[in-house]
């Protein structure tokens, strides 16, 4: 069946590029700050190279191999999905350059104009003459391509000038490559004009080849596959993972193109000579007004007065910090009760403060955690490397296969081993995707245990950007079930026995599958039947149909999808009590959250994974019980506030497009996320108040430990020269 007929599913494909529209539009909205559509702007650029780089870098492979394989939610063929993607994004390139140069127009009235070179004044096209003469050109290395000189490997996303020459009556080609030593952006002597590097290289290209005539020019930037995967059965067995992925992320420089980009009034003749060379075809290039990478937005926002940068902002998030937590005291509050943290609006702070603690206190035994994507200047890294220097015995298993962080990942297993931890790479043929960390302390009755399970990453930056919750518990059942979970996989194991643990890829689908009809029969027998679920991507085919058999027999089912969703709703006998909507707005909505049923029955999960055959089949990921009452009430109230938001929020439609909510007269607006940003009291949990007396005697402990610790540090080091 093909995605034009009827039919309950959308191609994945086409559902990102929605969403990527639905970023773009953020960028077009009037009514967001003029710095911040910069910045979406940005995201969605990003977004496509990405996207390019591995779902039309993957599908193109595919395509060499089985053309007409089909996808089994549309029906589509690769190809057909292939020229559905290019044809798409032929109707999105406009948009991205008209955006661009609407939101430049803006900036005019606080002194920043992206000038074309035609549109300069004499004095400063002398002045950008000289400053190529003296600062640009001695840094290039432009080469010649003919019978001696073979055409270039063109880098993954690097920029190039590539000119048509004529030398002696024949007619050759020459490459420049914009190095990254290159000041970006060439201010002019009057301050409030400014070009781009690449616009000067392409503007004095014949200054570059001075004994040829320059026939034609085009400045442009070619996409590579990136979908690089290790296979497991076929790489080297005398190798070990780490050194598999450094030659692995080398392959990825050199595969094959996907898309070439130019800018407009390039050379044809050198754009059909480039799509030969790179084995593309016509309808593979797209033609911008301008490349756009973030350096503009970087450089406008550094050179703006601060008062007017704050304007031209989002209002700064303050971290909350919840009410009730001491710093230096969290291991004894979470041994009373669990903590609760939802960011961006809760501070990332409080769990590396429990880190902190734990490095330092004599009681913790050992620390076990799972990485996928860390800071390149990680504060969690940090004290897993300080713990393991104190001797705490420190388990790391670090996934050196997330997309993209690969190189940090490899950089930081180095320095965690240097530190004495143990680390480990996973599991052959899974990803770890899933989000734990255990803290074993020793009693007086024997060990006790603080664990740590959230839907994101460990990761202080996206702890800022992301919507990511996370609960911190010394429930024993929930670390009972950690440790095993630990106990598994470290001896490579994926089939472990949990009690409050959902895991992929054993019971993950088939847990959630059995929630899913368990609500359908219940809704058969007239009992009250309900499912909330919120997640990036909506893709596996079992779960969606196990949600289609929900809604026929009468399940009211509400979605937030905020990326990709293959279900169609409201189509008529079939998805119609399924309701899909998603929000796009300052933070990217990243939590999964799955709740089953309603009052003292009701079941609830948070989770590292979202219903994407991905995750479900392929990664190992977790979804954890929510037991504490208080918690599951917080998070039941902050899927009310994203279900009544009617700012950013969209609704899909059963047509496969999405709709923004209209605001009714008199209702008030409501923008979820600027909600909870000024309403933090309805995310807090109370915690147990600690006495003035008990904070001076942690403070003074946690003092003493840490002095204790430098002096032995010292001694340790003078011992060692």
């Amino acid at each position: 069946m093909h995605e034009n007929e009827h039919t309950n599913y959308i191609n994945r494909e086409i559902s990102w590029l929605k969403f990527n529209e639905r970023v773009l539009q953020e960028a077009e909205d009037e009514t967001n700050p003029l710095l911040e559509r910069l910045r979406f702007l940005h995201i969605t650029v990003d977004n496509l190279d990405e996207f390019f780089m591995i779902r039309v870098g993957g599908l193109s492979y595919q395509c060499k191999l089985t053309a007409e394989a089909t996808d089994t939610r549309s029906g589509l063929t690769i190809k057909e999905q292939l020229d559905a993607i290019y044809k798409q994004c032929n109707d999105f390139y406009p948009r991205l350059s008209k955006a661009y140069s609407k939101i430049m127009k803006s900036f005019h009235e606080y002194g920043f104009n992206h000038m074309k070179i035609d549109a300069l004044s004499h004095v400063m096209k002398d002045y950008l003459k000289e400053y190529f003469l003296k600062e640009v050109l001695p840094l290039l290395s432009p080469q010649i391509i003919d019978s001696r000189h073979p055409f270039p490997h063109l880098e993954n996303a690097r920029l190039y000038v590539v000119v048509r020459l004529e030398s002696k009556h024949n007619e050759s080609y020459g490459v420049i490559s914009i190095p990254d030593t290159l000041q970006k952006v060439i201010t002019m002597p009057n301050r409030t004009s400014f070009i781009l590097v690449e616009q000067a290289i392409y503007k004095y290209a014949d200054l570059v080849f001075p004994s040829a005539k320059l026939l034609g020019k085009a400045l442009i930037r070619v996409t590579r596959n990136g979908d690089i995967e290790l296979d497991d059965k076929t790489a080297d067995e005398d190798e070990d993972f780490k050194t598999q992925m450094i030659s692995a992320l080398k392959k990825r420089r050199r595969l094959n193109a996907v898309r070439l980009e130019a800018v407009k009034h390039s050379d044809s003749i050198i754009l059909d000579y480039i799509l030969d060379k790179l084995n593309l075809e016509k309808y593979m290039l797209y033609t911008v007004t301008w490349l756009f990478d973030y350096t503009v937005a970087g450089y406008i926002e550094m050179n703006l007065d601060q008062d007017v940068r704050k304007q031209l902002l989002f209002p700064p998030v303050r971290r909350h910090w919840p009410k009730g937590l001491v710093s230096g005291n969290l291991i004894d509050t979470v041994m009373k009760r669990d903590i609760f943290l939802f960011y961006p609006y809760h501070s990332m702070q409080v769990l590396i403060e429990l880190l902190r603690e734990a490095s330092l206190n004599p009681d913790v035994l050992n620390i076990k955690i799972t990485l996928y994507r860390i800071e390149s200047n990680s504060q969690v890294a940090q004290y897993l490397c300080q713990a393991a220097e104190n001797g705490k015995d420190v388990t790391v298993i670090i996934e050196l296969r997330a997309r993209f962080d690969e190189q940090n990942n490899i950089n930081w297993s180095t320095r965690l081993q240097d530190s004495g931890c143990r680390v480990l790479y996973g599991l052959e043929g899974y990803k770890i995707h899933s989000k734990v960390l255990t803290i074993t302390l020793k009693t007086p009755n024997g060990h006790t245990s603080i664990t740590h399970f959230g839907t994101g990453n460990y990761n202080e930056k996206t702890a800022q950007l992301y919507t990511d919750l996370n609960i911190i518990t010394a429930n024993q059942e929930l670390n009972a079930d950690a440790i095993e979970f630990f106990n598994q996989i470290t001896t490579g194991n994926i089939y472990g026995s949990y009690k409050h643990l959902l895991t992929a890829p054993t019971t993950l689908k088939e847990g959630l599958l059995a929630l899913i009809d368990k609500e359908a029969e219940k809704a058969k027998n007239g009992q009250p039947a309900r499912i909330i679920a919120k997640m990036n991507s909506l893709t596996d085919n079992n779960l969606m149909d196990a949600l289609v058999r929900a809604s026929k027999a009468g399940v009211q089912i509400d979605l937030i999808v905020r990326g990709i969703c293959c279900l169609c709703p409201g189509i008529e006998s079939e998805t119609e009590n399924i309701h899909v909507r998603n929000i796009v707005g300052r933070f990217l909505e990243h939590s999964r959250i799955y709740v089953f049923g309603e009052g003292s029955q009701q079941k609830m999960y948070i989770s590292s994974a979202d219903m994407m055959t991905r995750n479900i089949d392929r990664r190992v990921e977790i979804a954890v019980s929510v037991l504490d009452a208080e918690i599951k009430q917080k998070i039941l109230t902050i899927l009310d506030v994203l279900f009544r938001d009617n700012v950013k929020a969209r609704t899909l439609n059963a047509n496969g497009t999405y709709k923004k909510i209209k605001i009714k007269d008199g209702e008030e607006r409501i923008n979820a996320q600027e909600y909870f940003l000024n309403h933090t009291d309805i995310i807090d949990i109370n915690y147990e108040p600690i006495s003035k007396k008990d904070v001076a005697i942690t403070k003074a402990s946690t003092f003493f430990t840490q002095f204790v610790d430098t002096i032995k540090q010292a001694f340790t080091k003078k011992a060692a020269k």
